[in-house]
């Protein structure tokens, strides 16, 4: 175990400071609940000995803490945009990200972190083997993790697979969500009390710039059970739709929201909307069709 711990200084009136020396965040910084009113922020530090995801648990009052080292990036990723996650059972956190080994291959590896932002697993354990895994999600449905995530193994372009974990951290076992040609990128997951919702950003027509991309989705059920097929199709407009994110509304609905814009690769980048739409239980879309 490594702690490094920071001098942290609150902003009198204002913002308050959680931590320091942070270099090329990009998406690799976020926050989840943690105990009472308390939150978790991670976030990847390049400077620090050693660099990697350093966890500081915030409690509701705003108070800023001490900061403790997660775990270790490759030297030659650094901190990658939507390359971590993380995810709350009420008593410890699960985090995961992702991390490529000495033999170049990018791998899904979690660690659990307790209340007070102790890692619970030293050395992490291993989510997922493979050539390139990448965009790890997590959401906890009352007795253990579903973390999904994107998996490259050189054919076939990018699917999304997934892996239960036991609140011991036990890997219960990797499975594929969905597989296609084409690309399925970015996933996101949510729980509504029964099922999650899986959804992703979808490039089966191309991946090209000038390609439009969709937003497509499958409920999973806590077992592991992939329960739609064919797939929901929840967005596939003209335009380009990518960057899906669900939430559940604790048993009703899940909104799913998403950027969407005119076309991919442009400089300067097109400018872009927030839609959203809610898909019932039953994984019914709730708010017109999917090319609407």
């Amino acid at each position: 175990q490594t702690v490094t711990g920071s001098v942290l200084e609150e902003l009198t009136g204002g913002a308050f400071q959680i931590t320091t020396n942070i270099r090329n965040t990009d998406d690799s910084l976020g926050a989840v609940p943690s105990a009472g009113d308390g939150y978790l922020v991670f976030a990847c530090n390049e400077i620090r000995t050693p660099n990697g995801y350093y966890g500081t648990i915030v409690p509701g009052g705003g108070r800023s803490g001490r900061s403790t080292f997660i775990g270790g990036v490759h030297y030659l990723d650094g901190c990658q945009p939507e390359n971590a996650a993380a995810g709350f059972d009420g008593t410890n956190h699960l985090f995961a990200w992702a991390k490529t080994d000495n033999a170049n291959r990018t791998n899904i590896v979690g660690a659990r972190v307790n209340k007070d932002g102790v890692p619970l697993d030293l050395d992490g354990f291993l989510v997922s083997s493979g050539g390139s895994n990448w965009s790890p999600a997590i959401a906890f449905d009352g007795s253990n993790y579903l973390v999904v995530w994107n998996k490259f193994e050189g054919t076939g372009g990018h699917e999304i697979y997934g892996a239960r974990i036991a609140q011991d951290g036990t890997n219960l076992g990797e499975f594929p969500i969905f597989t296609a040609p084409g690309e399925q990128v970015f996933p996101d997951v949510a729980f509504d009390g029964t099922s999650y919702l899986v959804v992703w950003r979808d490039t089966r027509s191309g991946s090209g710039p000038s390609d439009d991309t969709d937003v497509y989705g499958v409920r999973v059920s806590p077992a592991g059970v992939v329960l739609d097929s064919p797939e929901i199709a929840i967005v596939t407009a003209s335009r380009t739709q990518g960057e899906p994110k669900v939430a559940s509304s604790g048993g009703n609905n899940w909104l799913v929201v998403w950027n969407d814009i005119d076309q991919l690769g442009t400089s300067p980048p097109p400018d872009g909307r927030i839609f959203g739409k809610r898909i019932a239980a039953d994984g019914t879309l709730l708010d017109g069709p999917a090319s609407a």
